[in-house]
């Protein structure tokens, strides 16, 4: 007899194109994706998938089945929605969060997450946003937050929250308060990964013709500049949010500026158009309240 889990494997196997990344998907193993496969080509008595060394592809009547495959899926989403168990909520959520998110509120969202949705496992990684957008598009996330909006017409995106950036050092770099741009280039600046906004507008800031040369280093990880910043080593320009506990303790000063503004850095969750993104879209939702709340304590 054909269920619902056979046709969402069918589906994902000729969607991600691989057994393996169904399993991935799916939570399950690749043999177990595999016997579904061949018990559904059982029961219709005709080949669905051929499958070659680099590729998975349907047959004719494979692509008929995606098609009632899809439909099922999406009934199935709507259904959930409508009656909106959350016990029925299952399964493994791939979650890609950025560095801010992770030291802003995602330890409520986790803690929201299981009470929630008890059945609901949560498989992060922390990254930058151009990465997990790849990774979104290539459907090995199924939830991001990410420094967007992402402009795809594959994605969907909810907006989060917006955090100030500051430039912040240690009070023993005697940095001027405020400071003005000539007076911040002589200092070593560390800030947000290349292919940012923060450091695309720092690079514009500094690129003055009247100014030495700067030299702005960048890190994936913004938590490895607070300790550098700590031993007076330069001025970082990351979230304030993120050194509370420095500031709080003024082991770490925000330095006001005259003629240097760093736009405020926006967050969705964002996630790939699909007929299984329930699960995506309702921890969205909590994201979305968590984000709020921790943005106006923020400001």
């Amino acid at each position: 007899m054909i269920d619902f889990r056979t046709l969402e494997t069918f589906w994902w196997v000729v969607t991600l194109g691989s057994f393996n990344g169904a399993a991935v998907k799916l939570g399950t193993t690749q043999p177990a994706v595999s016997q579904r496969i061949a018990q559904l080509e059982q029961d219709f008595g005709v080949q669905l998938i051929v499958r070659d060394r680099r590729n998975v592809m349907p047959t004719a009547p494979g692509r008929k089945l995606l098609s009632y495959a899809e439909r099922a899926m999406t009934m199935r989403t709507e259904m959930l929605t409508s009656i909106r168990n959350p016990k029925a909520i299952e399964g493994v959520l791939r979650l890609g969060v950025t560095e801010t998110i992770v030291h802003a509120w995602l330890p409520d969202l986790i803690r929201r997450v299981s009470n929630v949705y008890p059945n609901l496992s949560l498989e992060i990684q922390s990254d930058i946003t151009f990465t997990m957008r790849t990774k979104l598009l290539n459907q090995e996330l199924d939830l991001a937050f990410v420094m967007g909006p992402l402009n795809d017409s594959m994605l969907e995106n909810r907006f989060l929250c917006d955090y100030p950036v500051a430039f912040i050092a240690s009070p023993r770099l005697k940095v001027p308060k405020p400071a003005t741009v000539v007076d911040l280039a002589l200092f070593r600046i560390m800030t947000f990964p290349r292919k940012t906004q923060p450091y695309e507008v720092l690079r514009t800031i500094f690129n003055e013709t009247n100014l030495p040369p700067v030299r702005i280093h960048s890190s994936n990880a913004l938590m490895t500049l607070v300790p550098l910043a700590l031993e007076g080593l330069g001025v970082i320009v990351v979230p304030p949010i993120i050194v509370e506990k420095q500031l709080r303790s003024g082991e770490l000063e925000i330095i006001p500026t005259v003629d240097a503004k760093i736009p405020d850095v926006s967050f969705t969750a964002t996630w790939m158009n699909s007929p299984d993104s329930l699960a995506s879209e309702l921890v969205a939702d909590l994201a979305v309240e968590l984000a709020r709340q921790s943005s106006k304590k923020a400001r």
